[in-house]
């Protein structure tokens, strides 16, 4: 979504690069728990972006959510790793949806949505983008449906953000 102060470009792992996330001002990255890790999707997408955005990116402020069957730490562990390489800056504790689908995993992530967009408010001025990096998006949740469309769990993240950066105090 945009308009003239605001884009928010929300895509899988494999679709983002580099360029795109020197341009963010934020970025929230969403994985599941493969094996105690993070997914293929956002591992390629660090292996991608590692070196071109080592030195552009430095503070770059990010959130984190792992759908997780079990533990979800040693994904954390692994994401932290990396962004702490990248010198990128945790603005939240990262959401961990653990075990089997609840409808507060929703709620959660509309929150936590809310709060990368009220901070984004407080320090930006202007053009504020967000990209929710997830791989595929139904594999965050299972797909609901409100109004005879599909919902996951990226996209109530996304219209959490747009809500709260479009109403922002400008």
């Amino acid at each position: 979504a945009t308009n003239d102060r605001i884009a928010i470009d929300a895509k899988t792992a494999f679709e983002t690069n580099s360029e795109q996330v020197i341009q963010a001002q934020a970025i929230i990255l969403g994985t599941t728990e493969n094996l105690g890790y993070m997914s293929g999707g956002l591992k390629d997408f660090f292996d991608r972006i590692y070196y071109p955005c080592l030195e552009k990116t430095q503070g770059l402020p990010y959130s984190l959510v792992i759908r997780a069957g079990q533990d979800g730490t040693g994904t954390l562990r692994a994401i932290d790793k990396i962004a702490t390489g990248l010198r990128w800056r945790a603005v939240q504790k990262a959401l961990i949806c653990r075990g089997k689908w609840r409808p507060n995993f929703i709620t959660q992530c509309e929150e936590l949505g809310a709060a990368m967009a009220l901070g984004l408010i407080s320090v930006f001025s202007k053009q504020c983008v967000i990209l929710p990096i997830a791989q595929e998006t139904h594999l965050l949740g299972p797909v609901e449906r409100h109004r005879g469309k599909p919902q996951t769990l990226q996209r109530y993240i996304r219209r959490s953000t747009e809500r709260h950066l479009l109403k922002g105090p400008f």
